[in-house]
């Protein structure tokens, strides 16, 4: 009967002609989808999906709930009919784009 120090070699062995043969493989793989892709013309934009939208960046800021609005759609309740300048995050007060600005603590928790 083997040891385990026995199988824990045998296995690390596997392991390394496994990833070897992976390797192999993986680069003939590639050579075919390269030829594939100039022989039918594929543009990047087909092969890839397009990266997601950034996501919007908060400009207001309802210090009494914690509540935040980027501005962009349907001005929330707290909002609406109201002076926006009065929510707006200081960031943003001079017209200048918000870099990973952080809303502040809501007031009374």
């Amino acid at each position: 009967m083997k040891s385990y120090q026995e199988y824990q070699k045998s296995t690390a062995s596997l392991r390394q002609e496994l990833d070897k043969i992976r390797r192999e493989h993986a680069e003939r793989v590639l050579q075919e989808l390269r030829e594939c892709i100039i022989e039918f013309g594929f543009r990047p934009e087909q092969l890839m999906p397009p990266p997601c939208p950034a996501k919007r960046r908060t400009k207001y800021y309802n210090p009494a709930s914690g509540a935040t609005w980027t501005g962009r759609g349907r001005p929330p309740d707290w909002i609406r009919d109201k002076d926006f300048s009065l929510y707006l995050l200081p960031a943003n007060a001079d017209g200048a784009t918000v870099s990973g600005a952080v809303a502040p603590e809501p007031l009374g928790r």
